[in-house]
């Protein structure tokens, strides 16, 4: 590191000129992207899964739809169901609807003078209006439309506008989206207090309106909160404004990368910023802390920096490598997005490292150096002595301390059980959660999975033994507790027989089957394509439920999946889909890359530090205090959430990464310390002396970088402003107390040259 800094001490005008060049080019590049995340690209990439889930949704119908409900007192009057037609006339003119299930859709299934008649209920309603009450009680009671369609209690209706299959549409564009559909409702004279919204595309639309909103008020707190604290610990202007310029320098050199690898910016990488802004004050302040103690040593200026670089540099280079582990371990998660974010913070945290490792002794061989340094802190001197004497006087009773908080973290990560529920992550008072509990009071469950049977032959549902199966399956299905309406061929089919038997249950016969489906088409039944292939082969059964947490939807899927193959016994296969249920599959997917990047990172961090503190055993047991900070998220978070969001991984592999730094820090300047004296409590002293204050003052700064986001209404972002700093702080408390109590009982010493022991 000594021959770099010489290096930008000796060409000093060509490395700025050099480092502005790229600067330039980075931030042209960045500014030509564009934010823009369709579904496939943020979740699923090029899943088969996925690719089966579009030719599905192409063939029957697509669950990504907009739910737009509100109150009326009369429902089938005829003045509301015209007002309902022409706001449905408006959406399906819209090229993202495919088409718009309300009540003006909804059929009536009965007989009269043994001929089977099929009709809407808004039509019979219009043709006869003084029988509005008597339909309205049939509609209530018709199990294909209650709870969909209509309230249960029949005073609020509900509009279902499906979109078309596009795997391209942009997420960010969305929200427009959204207020589009909104806007034709009030145009048609629906108050917008009445309406009430939910189902993915909403529920998309408001976690990226937060995301913006976090985005555009987040940014900006978090880099004066950062400027303010690093002002305040160094009493001093110049080293807050350069700590600030490099991390913005930074940022644009990894935006300018994320460019190169893809035009789009999804949401991950748009939040990509912020982070980077905070981690690039580490090196910044432990370079300048060192080249204040050699300035004050009585080195001149050169010889001070050149020192910083021998005192710190290492460390800070072994410190943002295992940074750059923790980050890329993200790109291990098998999803684009995350792919693209582990990648870009992994690059902004090496540049930054770089960009602090040129701009720090080039800013300081040119500034005065009246404005470099600052008076030591009598307090901060006298409060690293304490803690040094203490170390060396109490180790066992510290480690017995540590070994208590490790027991109880554990006992919480017992408890641990992750899912993702989406609409909680918005804050108890937004918009859309306040309409998740209109729909949850009037409607049937929002979230669906979409279940296909496929008999593998023409007319294979024909068979009255398959179709009684299916019939068994929705029968155990509606006994669940987290079903609340279910809905296919086979409810048509019962509504069929009831209306021509008079009987409750299914035709036993496959000529009465093929006749049943034959009579409602020709007397006018719509929307069989949407339950039933043309060759009668595949069937397609909605299953809505009462759960949003994507884990749950998908372990009932897959609950499906298994009644589905013991009822059917290789009549039919039995399949679960939908945009939830793939959620889902790719949550469980994404806890599983996230826990084996976590590991992953671990493994390449604990060799990284064996081979910067020259010694194995060191490396590996340094790595004791920096799991506990993981240890005691995961307890805190197993104890206090259920279940706990899967998010919370993420944060963990960012902690995991950022939290070993001062643990090197301290063990590289103990080890250089152990070579100079023969004493271990002097050793340790010293070692106090010089890293204690750079130790202390840069988790300030993480956290005071990172707690604006704690006033953030979206749970993630939030966590990221609470549970990132209280893991930080465990990290410190770990590397004052833990590390140092630890090298007092001789786990992590030194041989005298400074060697592994």
């Amino acid at each position: 590191m000594t021959a770099y800094f010489r290096f930008v001490l000796s060409h000093r005008l060509a490395v700025g000129l050099v480092c502005l060049l790229i600067t330039a080019l980075s931030v042209a590049a960045f500014s030509t992207g564009v934010i823009a995340s369709s579904i496939k690209k943020m979740f699923f990439g090029d899943s088969p899964r996925y690719a089966a889930y579009q030719a599905r949704a192409k063939r029957f119908g697509s669950d990504e739809m907009f739910i737009v409900a509100f109150p009326q007192i009369d429902p089938l009057a005829v003045a509301n169901l015209d007002r309902l037609a022409r706001v449905v006339a408006r959406l399906e003119a819209f090229p993202e609807v495919a088409r718009v299930h309300s009540l003006l859709t909804a059929q009536r299934i009965w007989s009269d003078e043994d001929s089977l008649r099929v009709e809407s209920y808004a039509d019979a309603a219009r043709s006869d209006p003084d029988r509005r009450s008597s339909l309205l009680d049939r509609l209530t009671s018709d199990k294909r439309h209650s709870g969909v369609v209509i309230s249960r209690d029949g005073k609020h209706m509900a509009a279902l506008v499906e979109l078309a299959v596009d795997p391209t549409r942009r997420a960010e564009g969305v929200p427009k989206l959204v207020e589009r559909v909104m806007d034709q409702f009030r145009r048609c004279g629906y108050s917008r207090a009445q309406l009430h919204l939910t189902g993915i595309p909403p529920l998309m639309s408001s976690i990226i309106s937060e995301t913006y909103v976090n985005l555009e008020r987040l940014f900006p707190l978090s880099g004066l909160a950062l400027l303010i604290t690093v002002l305040v610990v160094f009493r001093r202007l110049a080293p807050a404004l350069l700590a600030s310029g490099i991390a913005l320098i930074a940022d644009a050199w990894a935006l300018g990368f994320s460019r190169l690898l893809d035009r789009e910016f999804n949401i991950l990488v748009s939040m990509v910023p912020a982070v980077i802004l905070v981690v690039s004050y580490s090196d910044v302040i432990h370079l300048w802390s060192a080249f204040q103690i050699e300035l004050k040593s009585g080195k001149d200026r050169n010889e001070a920096i050149l020192a910083s670089a021998t005192d710190v540099g290492t460390a800070c280079l072994l410190t943002s490598a295992t940074t750059f582990v923790g980050f890329l371990a993200l790109s291990l998660v098998p999803t684009p997005m995350f792919r693209q974010m582990g990648l870009v913070l992994g690059f902004g945290v090496a540049v930054a490292l770089l960009l602090a490792m040129t701009l720090v002794p080039l800013a300081l061989s040119v500034l005065p150096i009246g404005r470099t340094a600052a008076p030591p802190s009598p307090l901060m001197g006298r409060f690293l002595e304490r803690l040094a004497s203490g170390c060396s006087r109490r180790p066992g009773a510290i480690c017995g301390l540590f070994a208590l908080g490790l027991a109880g973290s554990i006992a919480g990560l017992t408890q641990l059980h992750i899912d993702t529920d989406m609409p909680e992550r918005l804050s108890e008072g937004s918009r859309f959660r306040q309409d998740q509990r209109y729909f949850t009071r009037h409607f049937a469950g929002t979230t669906s999975v979409e279940v296909f049977v496929d008999t593998r032959r023409r007319e294979g549902l024909l068979e009255p033994a398959v179709l009684r199966g299916i019939d068994t399956l929705e029968r155990r299905l509606a006994a669940r507790p987290e079903v609340d309406h279910t809905v296919s061929l086979v409810t048509l089919m019962r509504a069929l027989h009831q209306a021509i038997a008079g009987k409750d249950g299914l035709p036993d016969t496959r000529q009465a089957l093929a006749q049943y489906l034959l009579l409602f088409e020709i007397s006018g039944g719509e929307h069989l394509e949407q339950m039933v292939d043309f060759k009668r082969r595949t069937m397609r059964i909605v299953v809505r439920t009462n759960s949003n947490a994507v884990r749950a939807t998908h372990e009932t899927g897959l609950a499906i999946n298994r009644m589905g193959h013991q009822l059917l016994d290789g009549r039919a296969s039995v399949e679960s889909s939908g945009i939830a249920f793939l959620l889902g599959w790719w949550l469980d997917a994404i806890v599983a890359g996230q826990r084996n990047g976590l590991l992953l990172s671990f493994a390449v961090i604990a060799l990284m530090m064996a081979i910067g503190l020259r010694s194995v055993r060191v490396g590996l047991l340094s790595m004791l205090p920096n799991l506990l900070p993981l240890l005691a998220l995961g307890g805190f978070v197993g104890a206090i959430f259920r279940p706990t969001d899967s998010d919370t991984m993420g944060i963990a592999v960012i902690a995991l990464g950022i939290g070993v730094d001062d643990t090197i820090h301290f063990l590289m300047r103990y080890r250089i310390e152990s070579g100079r004296t023969a004493s271990r409590d002097e050793a340790i002293r010293r070692t106090f002396a010089f890293s204690g204050r750079a130790i202390i003052l840069t988790t300030v700064v993480l956290v005071a970088g990172f707690l604006p986001f704690a006033t953030s209404d979206y749970f993630t972002t939030w966590m990221t402003g609470t549970l990132l700093p209280g893991a930080l702080v465990v990290a410190l408390l770990a590397d004052l107390l833990l590390v140092p109590a630890m090298v007092q009982l001789g786990l992590l010493a030194f041989d005298r040259r400074g060697g592994g022991g």
